[in-house]
């Protein structure tokens, strides 16, 4: 297909390779580690300071990230959708917080790298009598997580930070 081609249709499914979804959950881990390591040394002001973006802080977008990487592997292992956290809201400061979604990353790329053909391919049901393959659900637990890593690069700046990690794909592959 070249450049110039109509998309094929969004609907059709075309599995990717285990090793494929492998090396992304990898990726995403080291993404999300090169953040966590940066993120820790930033002051107060920068990790709980207010700015415009889908949530109004760097706190609150990790805690976002935090639960929707832990519900989606809920999902994966068709258990019920749960906070990874006690209670309604989450009381432990900032580096609690990178604690627990650090676990909550290891978890995921654990679970996914000893997923088969079979189980990535096999349909978890949602809402509404919907049901998405597990290895879309992976790339979209990824991709989400990409997206928001570039907002919290943005909010960061904003409030001025630096220097924040090179998270790219073929950054991870060519380091």
């Amino acid at each position: 297909m070249s450049c110039s081609q109509e998309p094929s249709n969004p609907t059709e499914h075309y599995p990717a390779s285990p090793i494929q979804l492998h090396n992304f959950a990898q990726y995403n881990q080291w993404a999300n580690e090169a953040f966590f390591d940066w993120l820790l040394t930033l002051p107060d002001s920068i990790q709980r300071g207010e700015t415009t973006s889908s949530f109004p802080t760097v706190e609150s977008t990790l805690l976002h990230l935090w639960g929707a990487e832990h519900g989606w592997m809920c999902a994966l292992k068709q258990e019920p959708w749960t906070r990874p956290y006690e209670g309604e809201a989450f009381e432990g400061d900032f580096t609690e917080l990178i604690q627990g979604f650090r676990a909550t990353t290891e978890a995921f790329t654990k679970y996914v790298v000893q997923l088969n053909t079979d189980q990535l391919s096999a349909l978890i049901p949602g809402s509404n009598d919907t049901f998405t393959s597990a290895e879309d659900i992976i790339l979209h637990v990824i991709n989400h997580a990409t997206y928001h890593r570039g907002q919290l690069v943005t909010m960061t700046r904003s409030l001025g930070a630096t220097d924040p990690p090179r998270t790219d794909f073929i950054y991870y592959k060519r380091h």
